[in-house]
Formats: structure tokens, C-alpha cells, sequence
């Protein structure tokens, strides 16, 4: 019988080629595409934090600066991107500054940062209403919105009831972005979007052959993460879960970090939540 289409080692190698990984670009032999990619990739994880900044009117007019002094100072600071740093030192060391620079103000956002610089009272307060803040003003109408609507809520959740569990948003290891990462346990946490992810317990949600090869994509992440020095455990938390059962969800995440038990995968199916471990 003859048989059709390629083995596995000749078609994870194909898929390799073609996706946009640092692989993939490797394997194609555009060098010079993967450093772009790169610097657009850190470009984009700082856009994406919607933490409230240095870039924000009202963070200035909080300090006591009017409306245009506010906008100077931005306007200042915003010449500072990712192409200043590669521009002046190079891509390697640039983008090494770049991200210096991003942490540095990262951390002044941070609980750690505002306790530092405040006291332990004022600065667990304003870090407190912070969070609050962009808890508001965060959109549930897409997955991204979602995602970080799901960790503002799990870092409230987590102070209200006393414990303390930093994580760091937007962590990259091996040239992955992870949504969360527990340094403490050394714990990845991902946020799934039903669609994007291909949620296996919503049948409808997109094209069986198109789940399946997400599904592969990312098993082979999970699986890449998992190799690292500095991580021991990976927690999926789906957007059914969050969205049908916020606080059950919330709860069970926080017992995950607390006291971690190999890898978790929350869900929801038949009206509660549905747990697999792998």
C-alpha cells in the first residue's frame, strides 16, 4: 500500500520552517528577519502592558504637572523607544538597554516598587488601587482584554485573601513570551483564548483540522518552556473557565501557586470546572 504525505520528523521540520519562531527564521536562514522580528517582539510586550505609565497624561497630572507639561514630558520620553537604544548601541546591546530600561520602570509600577518608595501601608494602597484602576478600564471584549482582565483580577484576589504571590507579566523564556510567570515556585501561568487555542471542550468554536494543529503548536511550546532551567510547573487557565466561573476559577489558581501539584489545565464543561493535569 502506498503511503501519502510525509513522516513526523519530515513534518515537524516543514512546519518548523514556515512558522514565525526564532527556528523557523534560523532554519530559512534569514538572520537578519529574526533581529527585526526580535526587536518588534519586545517593541509589542511593552505596548501591550496596560499598566498604567510614564506614557499616561494622568499619571504626570497625578504628580502635580499641568495638562501640556504632561504632554511635553510624554512626547520626551516617547523618543526613547526600542530604535533609539538599537540606533545608538547596536541591536544586541540596544535591545539589552531596551529592556533594562522597561523592567526599571516596570518595577516603580510594581507592589515591591510602590512598598519601596511609599512605606508598606501607603504603598500596598496605592498599588491596591492601582490595579483596581486598570481592572476598570480593561476590555472583556477580546481575548487580550480577557487575559488581562483574568490577572488583575488573580493579583486582587490574591492580596485580598493575604497571600503573597508576585508575578511577572509578559516573562519571556526561550524567546517565548509566557502570559505569567511565578518566580517563587517557578511557575508559567497561560491564559487561553477559546478561539485562538482551539478550546477541545467547545466543539464549534473553530474547524477540527485547525484545533489540532494549534493543539500540536502548543503542546510543543508547553513542552519547550517545561525544558527550562526555571520552570518546574505550567498552569492553563481557558477562557471558558474565567468568563463562566470568574471566582471558582480565581481559587483554584491561587491553591495551584500556593502549593503546585505537576501541571494544571482548568476548563469549564457541563456547567462547572473541569480540571486535567498533564
Amino acid at each position: 500500500m502506498i503511503k501519502l504525505g510525509f513522516d513526523e520528523d519530515i513534518s515537524s521540520t516543514i512546519t518548523t520552517y514556515f512558522k514565525t519562531t526564532k527556528e523557523g527564521f534560523l532554519l530559512r536562514g534569514d538572520k537578519d528577519k529574526y533581529t527585526q522580528w526580535k526587536i518588534n517582539a519586545v517593541t509589542n510586550r511593552s505596548k501591550c502592558d496596560s499598566s498604567p505609565s510614564y506614557f499616561e497624561v494622568e499619571y504626570w497630572i497625578n504628580k502635580g504637572f499641568s495638562i501640556d507639561k504632561a504632554k511635553s514630558i510624554i512626547s520626551n520620553n516617547a523618543r526613547r523607544d526600542i530604535t533609539y537604544f538599537t540606533d545608538k548601541y547596536g541591536t544586541d546591546k540596544g535591545i539589552k538597554k531596551y529592556i533594562r530600561m522597561c523592567d526599571k520602570r516596570k518595577y516603580s509600577l510594581s507592589k515591591e516598587g510602590m512598598i519601596k518608595k511609599y512605606g508598606e501601608k501607603e504603598g500596598l494602597k496605592r498599588y491596591i488601587n492601582m490595579i483596581e484602576r486598570r481592572t476598570l478600564h480593561t476590555s472583556s471584549n477580546t481575548t487580550s482584554g480577557l487575559s488581562n482582565s483574568f490577572f488583575n483580577e488573580l493579583i486582587l484576589f490574591n492580596i485580598k485573601n493575604n497571600i503573597n504571590i508576585n508575578i511577572d507579566l509578559e516573562y519571556n523564556i526561550f524567546d517565548y513570551l509566557v502570559d505569567g510567570y511565578y518566580k517563587d515556585k517557578n511557575i508559567v501561568i497561560e491564559f487561553y483564548g477559546d478561539y485562538w487555542h482551539g478550546n477541545p471542550l467547545l466543539p464549534k468554536i473553530r474547524h477540527e483540522w485547525e484545533k489540532i494543529e494549534k493543539q500540536k503548536y502548543d503542546n510543543r511550546r508547553i513542552s519547550l518552556i517545561l525544558n527550562s532551567s526555571i520552570v518546574d510547573h505550567v498552569l492553563i487557565i481557558w477562557e471558558n473557565a474565567f468568563k463562566n466561573s470568574k471566582l471558582e476559577t480565581l481559587d483554584r489558581c491561587m491553591k495551584f501557586l500556593i502549593k503546585p501539584v505537576l501541571n494544571l489545565e482548568i476548563n469549564y464543561h457541563n456547567n462547572r470546572l473541569y480540571e486535567k493535569g498533564f
